[in-house]
């Protein structure tokens, strides 16, 4: 199958006021689709404003399946007044069918701002899917949550873990994460 789709929209288009994100700019979307069915050449783009995503591989739609590399790069962006970040980025890959994935992705953000208030100094963490199971390290610093406290934290979360498909235990999730938290100031 091959097919090929091309997206563009001005800033301040009708995408903007669906998704109530204002400051997105303007939108430019690729998708490229090469090859048999089971072995389609993926080529995917998405250009918002300064924030690019890429997406590239090879899918296999006979099985669901897919071998692809992902990336999400951001400088500075306030698509709203209460939501912005100075950089953002992930990367990482995807391996395997929809049933058993194995993926990897690193993640970085500094200066999240979060509606109602919440702020992030930094986030830093991968993650790792396999064999049914999902493993997160991450650490997040200056962590401000609006309310009556005086203090935030700092966050090491490593490893906490989701397992799926267990029937023995309670509920769907198993996490075990030492949690380390560093007393700081919270801006007056």
């Amino acid at each position: 199958m091959d097919a090929a789709l091309k997206l563009r929209e001005p800033a301040g288009g009708p995408l903007e006021n669906i998704l109530q994100l204002p400051g997105l700019g303007a939108l430019a979307a690729t998708v490229n689709l090469n090859g048999l069915r089971t072995a389609e050449r993926l080529e995917l783009s998405v250009d918002a404003g300064p924030f690019h995503g890429r997406a590239q591989g090879v899918m296999n739609l006979a099985d669901l399946s897919a071998d692809l590399d992902f990336s999400v790069d951001s400088p500075a962006v306030a698509p709203r007044s209460d939501l912005s970040w100075k950089r953002a980025s992930v990367h990482g890959r995807w391996h395997g069918s929809i049933k058993e994935p194995r993926a990897d992705a690193h993640v970085e953000v500094d200066e999240l701002r979060l509606p109602a208030g919440t702020q992030l100094a930094s986030l830093n963490a991968d993650l790792n899917a396999e064999a049914g199971s999902a493993t997160l390290h991450a650490v997040i610093a200056g962590l401000r949550i609006p309310g009556p406290s005086r203090s935030c934290c700092k966050i090491l979360l490593s490893p906490s873990t989701h397992r799926c498909g267990s029937r023995r235990r309670r509920g769907p999730w198993n996490y075990r994460r030492p949690t380390v938290c560093f007393p700081c100031t919270r801006p007056r």
